[in-house]
């Protein structure tokens, strides 16, 4: 079957769980454009679907389709803002593992996603560095542990100290 670039976020959600590399490739990079353009409606059936599809592809092997499945988050996050918290319970730790990828890119994309959970005011920067501290500090990956500093690190250079 040739792939067809969807038009809306129902179709993405619809080619989604397709098996073949190339096209899931060519699609996440699909998705990301159209997250990207302000002026495509992200109106769909549920979001839900939406996030549930993404999920394979953050937590799979493949680190380019993992790559644009952290942007394709970032991308919602920016467009839906505070809304997106309803979903951070089911995405947070798997970018909590991949702060461990073993791609530079991987793990850069993922502090991106932390930053932009704090910049679009889905959760403020103490509350996720809570969270994060819960999972982070015992993570069995070493790479999971040097990255969370790095995230600590950030958020102050960002946000400052937290008031008392």
């Amino acid at each position: 079957m040739a792939y067809r670039k969807p038009s809306d976020l129902d179709g993405f959600i619809q080619q989604m769980p397709k098996a073949d590399m190339r096209v899931k490739v060519q699609l996440a990079e699909d998705l990301v454009t159209f997250l990207s353009d302000d002026t495509n409606s992200i109106v769909c059936t549920d979001m839900g679907f939406l996030i549930d599809g993404l999920m394979p592809w953050l937590t799979g092997s493949h680190f380019k389709i993992a790559q644009k499945s952290l942007e394709a988050f970032s991308e919602l996050i920016k467009r839906l803002g505070s809304d997106f918290n309803a979903y951070t319970a089911t995405v947070l730790p798997h970018v909590i593992d991949r702060l461990g990828d073993s791609r530079d890119t991987v793990r850069e994309k993922a502090q991106l996603l932390l930053r932009d959970l704090m910049e679009h005011r889905v959760l403020p920067p103490q509350a996720l560095i809570d969270k994060l501290a819960t999972s982070c500090f015992k993570h069995k990956n070493a790479k999971v542990r040097e990255e969370f500093p790095q995230t600590i690190v950030n958020a102050l250079h960002e946000y400052g100290t937290p008031a008392a």
